[in-house]
């Protein structure tokens, strides 16, 4: 299977876990996935996956990252989707409020702000001390560039919070 069709996959899995969650913990808040309808690759490459829109009128715009496992303790940053094309990455073309990163098997949903993240890997220019690695996880054809950053790291530095949905879900019913 290739890179692209396993990414959707997991990641359909992982909307699965964490949309009953979120709805669950966020009581009034509307979400909308935005991944079908005709502006939807528009929509997500700038925005993200789904749209909150709360009870206090405020929308916030969220990102959707998953992975089956958390192997080695590392967010994969894409900063090129497609290098060879000089297409970049999601840390540079989201404008997203949230990102979500998931790690299904290990129960493990983190919430960051992704301004804040941009600001620390661009501005502050602290992305650039991991060395950038091409995704060779999967066999694909694009080249897919990124950083792994350790988690810790991240939340030293950035700062996230950590949920576990189907814990959370199964303790609370």
């Amino acid at each position: 299977m290739l890179a692209f069709e396993h990414a959707k996959t997991v990641e359909a899995k992982s909307m699965k876990i964490i949309m009953p969650y979120l709805e669950f913990k966020h009581k009034g808040t509307r979400l909308v996935i935005t991944s079908t309808g005709r502006l939807s690759k528009e929509i997500q490459k700038i925005y993200g996956d789904i749209f909150a829109n709360r009870p206090d009128g405020e929308l916030l715009a969220v990102e959707l990252k998953a992975e089956e496992k958390n192997e080695h303790g590392n967010f994969f940053l894409e900063t090129w989707s497609n290098r060879s094309r000089l297409t970049p990455g999601w840390m540079i073309t989201l404008r997203a409020d949230l990102l979500l990163y998931h790690f299904i098997d290990d129960d493990e949903l983190y919430m960051i702000k992704l301004p804040d993240l941009q600001e620390w890997a661009f501005v502050d220019e602290k992305i650039y001390s991991y060395p950038e690695k091409c995704q060779k996880k999967r066999e694909q054809l694009n080249d897919t560039w990124g950083r792994c950053v350790p988690i810790v790291d991240i939340k030293t530095q950035v700062g996230w919070w950590l949920f576990h949905p189907q814990q959370q879900m199964d303790f609370e019913d």
